[in-house]
């Protein structure tokens, strides 16, 4: 049993490291869709009512010549040519600079599509780490060392540059029990919160850096509706063919296909048969409003417009305990 236990807090520990190695500081899948959306031709293609969408994990993704690079496809959606491919783009998420795909690419774009990457490129930044939360969790870090739990007095000096987005901290300890000091340097990388001990190169993880960090990371979350919020969304709007072809056997999902930045399209889907009796309803995201994709119309209900409102003061009041949570384990004001 005690062997047992060993195995999964060292499975533990890894999988929180692991969860924990998201880049913050770069564009998200989002921010990046947006810049694409964004340039000439692909806003051209909108005017012109070409639906063009953007491919979300089945035709584009992370990839490219670096970790650091989206990969999109973006094709026609409806009218005489859907389903033609548009373009295939790579697109920077630390310059916000896309290019066309292939082996010779092109950088592309315009002063509106510039513009709007450097705003979102501005965006990502601001949420690197500030030095008070880098200090927190160097000090995380080092509690979960041995010896640095017994009795004594842990203190850690003033912060200073030590690579470029990264905070060294020297860290102290004072024993209480027996006369003896000592001491290591951490650094945090500010992207993504990983804290590194200097004198042997490896990165320091512990459930409690692993939560902490998390909670940080936590608080620069947008609010945006997840998909499972979408589909409990439209769940509430109550659409009679839904509703029917649902007591059918019949269940929700979203997304139906690739869409735009800021909706999900959520659809029907059923075992036994096509799911061609009820129209898709487009979500908006980042503000709850829902539309029959067919037809335009805007759809709600008493009841729908107080699940969107629950779901955003959920979100907020989430934001808000979590920020409480930090406040008290570092003594920081956000």
């Amino acid at each position: 049993m005690a062997r047992r236990r060993g195995v999964l807090a060292a499975l533990l520990v890894l999988t929180l490291a692991q969860s924990v190695r998201a880049q913050i500081d770069l564009l998200t899948y989002r921010e990046a869709e947006k810049v694409i959306e964004a340039l000439p031709d692909i806003s051209a293609d909108r005017r012109e009512g070409y639906c063009p969408m953007l491919s979300n994990r089945g035709y584009g993704g992370y990839g490219g010549d670096s970790p650091h690079q989206l990969s999109f496809t973006v094709r026609n959606g409806c009218g005489p040519t859907a389903g033609q491919l548009v373009e295939n783009y790579v697109i920077d998420r630390r310059t916000g600079t896309v290019t066309l795909w292939g082996d010779n690419p092109e950088v592309v774009g315009d002063a509106e599509s510039r513009a709007r990457a450097e705003r979102l490129i501005r965006q990502a930044r601001s949420r690197a780490l500030s030095a008070n939360e880098a200090k927190c969790l160097a000090l995380e870090a080092a509690k979960s060392l041995p010896g640095w739990t017994s009795p004594g007095h842990l203190t850690i000096d003033a912060e200073s540059n030590s690579e470029q987005n990264r905070l060294s901290f020297g860290v102290a300890f004072r024993s209480s029990i027996r006369p003896i000091d000592f001491g290591l340097d951490l650094d945090v990388d500010l992207g993504s919160g990983r804290v590194r001990d200097d004198q042997t190169g490896q990165d320091l993880w512990s459930a409690g850096v692993g939560r902490l960090t998390s909670e940080i990371f936590a608080l620069r979350e947008p609010d945006v509706l997840t998909n499972e919020e979408a589909l409990t969304l439209v769940l509430a709007l109550k659409i009679p063919a839904f509703e029917m072809e649902i007591n059918r056997g019949c269940r929700l999902r979203a997304p139906v296909l690739p869409f735009r930045s800021d909706e999900a399209e959520v659809g029907l889907a059923c075992d036994d048969r096509s799911d061609e009796n009820a129209n898709p309803v487009i979500v908006n995201v980042e503000t709850g409003r829902t539309i029959d994709e067919a037809t335009g119309q805007v759809l709600g209900s008493e009841d729908s417009h107080r699940v969107a409102e629950g779901l955003f003061e959920a979100k907020r009041r989430a934001r808000f305990e979590i920020r409480n949570k930090i406040e008290a384990a570092c003594g920081l004001k956000q």
